[in-house]
């Protein structure tokens, strides 16, 4: 069975949404097993030609609605960052690394 690009952008779409509900769950475990079907859906779209699709506006379509759950992750991954600094006062960034200031934000900052 080919897979076409709008198929991987389906499953990538799909993967970020788990990952959404997952960091929307606070769970930990739930994150970590969210990691590894949205890693295989990034592979998928990475190998195909989109060339080979012929349908521009579900393309488009498609693209945005991973964008749109993309930015949730990130939105939502950001909040835990900033919560659990402001709780634990461990002063680490979203890549990991301390933070310049011990000192966490009095407080959290939150969009809707």
């Amino acid at each position: 069975m080919t897979t076409t690009i709008l198929d991987a952008l389906g499953r990538l779409n799909a993967s970020l949404d788990n990952l959404a509900r997952a960091l929307q769950s606070g769970g930990t475990d739930q994150v970590l097993d969210a990691e590894a079907p949205l890693a295989e859906a990034v592979h998928q779209l990475a190998v195909l030609s989109a060339s080979a699709d012929r349908h521009p506006a579900e393309l488009r379509d498609s693209v945005i609605a991973a964008q749109v759950s993309l930015l949730r992750c990130q939105s939502l991954g950001s909040c835990a960052v900033d919560l659990a600094n402001a709780i634990s006062r461990s002063g680490y960034g979203w890549t990991g690394m301390r933070l310049r200031s011990e000192v966490p934000a009095p407080s959290v900052i939150s969009r809707t």
